[in-house]
């Protein structure tokens, strides 16, 4: 029987390769292998939901997290993730503040002495992750089929996180619209850095690159990406 690091593990290995069919995947041999009532279960779920956000199945994305509120609430951790989890990708993605304020307001009823409700200014305050601008380049987010049929359209940097809250791992996508050496690396809110995931020659197009934060503690991090003429930074939360 498949485990919560193995599980995680294979996602990972998809996202990194570029493969663009872990959704089937997951349907039709990892789902199987796993007890639908238990937590690895609802881990398989939520890896499921990141390769959806990655693709642009943000309708789909949204299903996931709320089947899993609904149905598959075996335990407070699980609710009180993914209530904030609801929130942050209606504030986000969706800028739908009304829905988000559901979500968090829940969170505040149900857990309030908890630490992610402390976290919920942060995420109001990150704003749109679609609409946020980084020296006017759009945050855009694209399936892997896009990728090659889009690849000459690029004509602004962008570069954006997913999942955020996360843990332990979020994917950083970015694109250039034209090559260059890219560093990307992150740091911890003392401005320590954490991380190194990019130091080298890119050609021009989308690229993703996954950041495992399971050795370090739960926070506020920041990544930031230098290209050519081109500088930004995010904003990110790992939440435990």
């Amino acid at each position: 029987m498949l485990g919560k690091y193995a599980l995680s593990k294979i996602e990972e290995c998809f996202t990194q390769a570029g493969k663009k069919d872990y959704l089937d995947y997951s349907k039709k041999i990892i789902k199987p292998l796993i007890n639908e009532g238990s937590e690895v279960y609802v881990l398989a779920l939520e890896l499921e939901t990141h390769q959806m956000v990655n693709a642009g199945m943000y309708k789909e994305a949204v299903n996931n997290l709320q089947t899993i509120l609904k149905k598959y609430n075996l335990n407070t951790y699980i609710e009180k993730n993914t209530l904030f989890r609801l929130g942050a990708f209606y504030s986000q993605f969706f800028g739908d503040k009304v829905t988000a304020d559901k979500y968090f307001e829940e969170l505040k009823r149900k857990y309030p002495q908890d630490d992610l409700v402390n976290h919920i200014e942060i995420i109001k305050n990150l704003g749109m992750v679609a609409n946020d601008s980084l020296h006017d380049s759009e945050m855009i987010l694209f399936s892997e089929e896009q990728i090659a049929e889009t690849k000459k359209e690029i004509t602004k940097y962008a570069v954006t996180n997913y999942p955020n809250p996360f843990n332990p791992s979020t994917t950083i996508s970015y694109s250039l619209p034209q090559a260059g050496h890219v560093v990307l690396k992150v740091y911890d809110v003392l401005g320590r850095e954490v991380a190194e995931l990019a130091n080298g020659f890119k050609e021009k197009g989308k690229h993703i690159v996954t950041f495992n934060a399971s050795s370090l503690a739960s926070g506020f991090y920041v990544y930031t990406i230098k290209v050519n003429d081109f500088f930004a930074s995010k904003k990110m939360l790992l939440t435990k």
